[in-house]
């Protein structure tokens, strides 16, 4: 993934992490984790993976209805424009994902209202234009988009990604070519 066309691929494709893997062949954490190496000095952006365990002698079941408490948080990764909290501040990181800890082997599930809990209940993307409530003055405002991967007709991974709310124009085509169910609003809740 050669940085100089894949960040033009980036923005050319208005940051479809689907898209960009199905050109390079790669997987989608590999994606993610490209994404914010390249973007990391040049826009705010985050991602997460939420998947469900899968087992390869099994897989899915032909009956397979999708549980937001199956899924969990496998890939998380943020660029450093995007706060970490602060002694007694509230601030945008506490309330993202939480990628899976091998130590103390505590995941982090969907949380209910989320984008992430609406693409398991709708089966469909889901867009929020505004997420609001982490700064009095709107500085730390996102939007959030929320795409379906599914493995042979089965949902078995979430990918989630957001940018500031000023540069929400960034995920427009991508918006205009998938149609997501679209929220104008969400307080706090990624």
């Amino acid at each position: 993934m050669p940085s100089t066309q894949f960040l033009s691929d980036i923005y050319n494709l208005s940051f479809d992490v689907l898209k960009l893997r199905a050109k390079y062949k790669r997987a989608y954490s590999s994606i993610i984790i490209r994404m914010a190496e390249l973007l990391n000095r040049r826009q705010p952006f985050f991602a997460a993976i939420f998947e469900r365990p899968f087992d390869k002698n099994v897989g899915f079941p032909d009956y397979y209805d999708p549980d937001i408490n199956e899924f969990q948080c496998t890939y998380f990764i943020k660029t450093n424009h995007i706060k970490k909290p602060r002694r007694r501040v509230r601030l945008l990181w506490c309330m993202l994902p939480r990628k899976w800890n091998k130590r103390t082997k505590k995941s982090c599930l969907i949380k209910n209202g989320s984008v992430a809990a609406s693409v398991v209940r709708n089966n469909k993307s889901v867009y929020v234009e505004n997420v609001t409530g982490f700064d009095f003055f709107h500085e730390d405002d996102f939007t959030v988009l929320g795409r379906p991967v599914y493995w042979r007709t089965r949902l078995a991974k979430i990918i989630v990604i957001g940018v500031p709310a000023k540069d929400k124009y960034l995920l427009n085509e991508q918006v205009q070519r998938i149609r997501p169910k679209t929220f104008n609003h969400s307080f706090q809740l990624i």
